[in-house]
């Protein structure tokens, strides 16, 4: 197939690239616009970018990709198909109809369970223990589009949200060229989803401000979540306290909050019920290093208390009805 490819984040490189190794004369790619990051604030590109010049692939980053301008050049490429992974912003219908097929998505979860754009991450901290990829045809709704082909995945407890989208990455890449292969010869029929599910929004700073009132599993689900992005933090003082490693502690009880231990490694923390142990933090303005280590700068013996959070996330999501 003639593919029109649209993505932007690290997850969606694989699909493009599985698409390339397939055969499929990938006609165009569309990624966002480079955004300032770092102290610099110097424009960054996407990983899409990076991939679609590393592959030799001609790229567009349009600023407004449902302008009528845009429409008309992306349907000058005569796509067979749209492939959409993770591109970032919502697609009306003139490009979701740009395609004698389509447009035809990949989206991290087993919908209709957490539609939107942190599925994975949801999951983690809701402690699932396993999760999938969805290939849909799109329509105007949020992951709401009928599903042609699923593919479920186990989930290690020590995950964090970084390795399980890593997996998920190329096993969407997979599942992808089986789907366009399904649609080419006519054996896939796309089956509508249910009236409900659940929406995963948008992770903000908040959601990785770890609330130790909550029992050890719970505060592990958390920071597996929201690791590596937004992050979790634990709180000294003015000081948010970047924690780039974590772990169940074995045993352990106190008041939420307080240091139990800290030596060997790691820093132990009680929770509402159990305890964990951080294993590497980053202090504001430092490297990262061994949590013990840091608790010897900072002077933390058994008995000190981190501190809560001026904010705690809300961490439940409901059921939404299909929009």
């Amino acid at each position: 197939m003639n593919v029109l490819f649209m993505g932007t984040p690290r997850f969606a490189v694989a699909a493009l690239e599985a698409l390339v190794e397939a055969g499929h004369a990938v006609t165009g790619v569309v990624t966002r616009p480079d955004k300032p990051a770092g102290r610099g604030r110097k424009p960054v590109a996407s990983p899409v970018k990076e991939a679609a010049g590393r592959l030799g692939l001609p790229l567009s980053q349009p600023p407004r990709v449902n302008a009528p301008e845009t429409v008309d050049a992306l349907r000058a490429l005569e796509p067979d198909v749209v492939v959409v992974t993770a591109f970032g912003a919502i697609l009306r219908r003139p490009l979701l109809e740009l395609a004698p097929h389509g447009a035809v998505n990949v989206h991290a979860s087993l919908l209709p369970d957490y539609r939107g754009v942190a599925p994975v991450q949801w999951a983690l901290i809701h402690g699932a223990a396993e999760t999938g990829v969805t290939t849909m045809l799109m329509d105007e709704g949020v992951d709401t589009g009928p599903i042609l082909e699923q593919q479920t995945m186990a989930v290690a407890r020590g995950e964090t949200a970084g390795t399980v989208l890593e997996r998920l990455g190329r096993a969407g890449g997979t599942l992808l060229v089986h789907t366009l292969a399904g649609l080419a010869d006519g054996s896939l029929v796309p089956r509508p989803q249910p009236d409900s599910g659940t929406y995963a929004p948008r992770l903000e700073r908040v959601h990785g401000h770890l609330n130790l009132a909550r029992v050890r599993d719970r505060v592990v689900d958390q920071f597996r979540g929201t690791t590596p992005v937004p992050g979790a933090r634990v709180f000294l003082g003015a000081d948010a306290v970047l924690v780039t490693a974590l772990e169940p502690a074995p045993e352990g009880e106190g008041a939420p909050y307080t240091i139990l231990d800290a030596g060997r490694g790691r820093v132990r923390v009680a929770c509402g019920g159990g305890a964990v142990d951080l294993l590497e933090v980053r202090p504001p303005g430092r490297n990262t290093m061994s949590a013990d280590a840091f608790a010897r700068g900072r002077g933390l013996v058994p008995g000190r208390r981190f501190d809560a959070p001026g904010e705690l996330p809300e961490l439940d999501l409901r059921q939404t009805a299909v929009r």
